[in-house]
C-alpha cells in the first residue's frame, strides 16, 4: 500500500469525526471496515512512525465519549501518549542521532509513567456523571477534541522518504502540538485536580520539547 492510501484513510477517519451524527454513523462503519481490511498491509509497508500514527488515530477515533470532560480527556490523552511511546521506541531502536535517541528515551519513560497515572484516574471516574455533549462540536470541550483530531492530520503530511531521525522530529512536533492543544483546552473545562495538574505538566514539558525538536531540525536541514 502506498502512503497516499494511508493518508486517504486517515483523512476519511477525521471527516467522520467532524460530520453530523447521522453521517458519522454510516461513514464510521465504512472507515473502520476499510482500516481493518488494510491494517496488516499498512504495518508491513510503512515505517514504524506511520504505523504507530495509524494505530493511534484508529484507536482515538473509535473511543466512545462518556460525556464527562475529565474522563474523556484522560482516555484520549492515554491513547495519545501511547502513540508517542511507540514512536519513541521506534526511534530508540532505529534512529542514528544520539540527541534524538536520548529525547526518545525521556519521552518513553515520562509518558509511560503518565499512562499509568491516567489509567488510575480513569478507573476512579468510572461512574462520573455527564457534564458536556460530545456531539456539540461547535463549542466547549467537544470543540477542543474535534480541533485536536484535525490538528493530528498534519502528521499524515510527513515525507516518508526522509531519514529516520528527520521522520521522528517531523512526526513528534505536530503530535506534541495536538497534546498541548488538548491539555490547554482541558484546563479551561476540566474539574479533576489530578488531571488539571497533569495537563499543566504536559503543557510545560511538551512545549519545551517542541522547541528542542525545532532547534534540532534547524541544525539538521536536509
Amino acid at each position: 500500500m502506498k502512503i497516499y492510501t494511508l493518508i486517504f484513510l486517515l483523512s476519511a477517519g477525521i471527516a467522520a469525526c467532524t460530520n453530523s451524527p447521522s453521517d458519522t454513523a454510516k461513514e464510521s462503519s465504512e472507515i473502520h471496515e476499510s482500516m481493518s481490511m488494510h491494517g496488516d498491509t499498512v504495518s508491513q509497508q510503512t515505517s514504524g512512525f506511520t504505523t504507530a500514527m495509524h494505530q493511534m488515530m484508529n484507536d482515538m477515533h473509535q473511543i466512545p465519549m462518556s460525556g464527562n470532560v475529565d474522563k474523556d480527556f484522560a482516555i484520549m490523552m492515554k491513547s495519545h501518549h501511547q502513540g508517542a511511546v511507540e514512536m519513541s521506541q521506534y526511534q530508540i531502536t532505529n534512529g542514528k542521532d544520539e540527541t534524538l535517541k536520548n529525547m526518545a528515551v525521556k519521552i518513553d519513560q515520562e509518558q509511560k509513567a503518565e499512562i499509568k497515572e491516567l489509567e488510575r484516574i480513569i478507573e476512579s471516574l468510572d461512574k462520573a456523571p455527564k457534564n458536556y455533549d460530545p456531539k456539540k462540536k461547535e463549542s466547549g470541550f467537544a470543540q477542543v477534541l474535534d480541533e485536536n483530531m484535525q490538528m493530528m492530520m498534519d502528521m499524515s503530511k510527513m515525507d516518508t522518504s526522509m531519514a529516520t531521525d528527520h521522520q521522528f522530529v517531523a512526526m513528534m512536533i505536530p503530535h506534541h502540538q495536538s497534546a498541548v492543544h488538548m491539555a490547554e483546552g482541558f484546563v479551561q473545562y476540566g474539574k479533576d485536580e489530578r488531571l488539571l495538574n497533569l495537563a499543566k505538566k504536559i503543557i510545560v514539558s511538551q512545549k519545551k520539547e517542541i522547541i528542542d525538536f525545532n532547534n534540532w531540525m534547524n541544525r539538521n536541514k536536509k
